[in-house]
């Protein structure tokens, strides 16, 4: 991160990666949420193809408190209309329109 003056109780945080494995990332097409009273759980998969019935093999599970699962939620709402939006920025300019304004 740069060095710009942050809101007050932020800090700078650094993004680890605890081996290289683990930077490619795993491919996933399928999630399953399952939540109670003490955490959320996320499996994540992938569908094997020509299964009757159709199989998920799952390849990674996330368990998280109810709070970092509130915070997850946002961070990754706000990061899926951020690129919405470029999308129909970057579609607008092909066309040579300008962008919709927002709904409100």
């Amino acid at each position: 991160m740069n060095q710009q003056a942050q809101p007050q109780g932020q800090q700078d945080i650094k993004v680890v990666f605890p081996n290289e494995e683990a930077k490619t990332g795993t491919y996933a097409n399928a999630v399953s949420v399952h939540i109670n009273g003490n955490e959320v759980v996320l499996d994540f998969g992938y569908t094997i193809p020509n299964t009757n019935p159709m199989e998920i093999a799952v390849v990674q599970r996330m368990n998280m408190g109810h709070r970092a699962a509130e915070h997850f939620l946002s961070v990754f709402q706000n990061s899926m209309l951020d690129f919405r939006n470029k999308i129909k920025e970057m579609q607008s300019k092909q066309q040579g329109q300008s962008p919709e304004a927002p709904a409100a």
